[in-house]
């Protein structure tokens, strides 16, 4: 169920971690606290944080799955 999912992901722990390049960690943490276990996305998008085009980028299952990984280091050109 498709909605379903999208309300878990809107109120989940998993949107807060999405949030973090955007926000970082001491505002996505004060988000939380404010949205008090309710809705991130509706909260953040009051407060004027994120835009709704932010929110659905930054919880794509390409910007996720890229959440923690570092950007590839240019290649030694001692090594070329």
């Amino acid at each position: 169920d498709e909605e379903r999912c999208r309300r878990h992901l809107e109120n989940g722990t998993a949107a807060a971690t999405a949030l973090l390049p955007l926000l970082g960690y001491g505002e996505t943490c004060a988000l939380v606290a404010r949205a008090k276990g309710g809705n991130l996305k509706e909260q953040g998008i009051h407060e004027g944080l994120f835009t709704e085009e932010q929110f659905r980028e930054l919880t794509s299952a390409e910007a996720v799955n890229q959440l923690g990984s570092r950007m590839p280091h240019p290649p030694d050109p001692r090594r070329v």
